[in-house]
């Protein structure tokens, strides 16, 4: 569990337990936004954290992540309503 005031917190844990655990890992994801944003819809960091361990997201951060995220493995719970870009513009939808 990660706990912190900013969302970039969680971007190390998830990498690492990604690498570490494969497919066997799954992300509980507790916010009211999904943080699936792209880089090219939302130039605020905060709103495309969790894009980046799914593979999306900024490059740069992104290099830390050895071992994506499949998005069937991440469970989020206190969505308010999303997004449309949120909703069916995200790299989610090739999967």
């Amino acid at each position: 569990m990660t706990l912190g005031g900013d969302y970039h917190v969680d971007l190390a844990p998830i990498a690492y337990l990604s690498e570490r655990y494969g497919d066997n890992l799954a992300v509980l994801w507790i916010d009211a936004h999904p943080d699936i944003m792209l880089p090219a819809k939302n130039l605020y960091a905060h709103t495309h954290v969790l894009a980046t361990p799914m593979g999306e997201g900024d490059p740069d951060f992104g290099a830390a992540v050895r071992r994506t995220v499949h998005p069937k493995r991440v469970l989020y719970v206190g969505l308010t309503e999303t997004s449309p870009v949120e909703s069916g513009c995200t790299s989610a939808d090739r999967w």
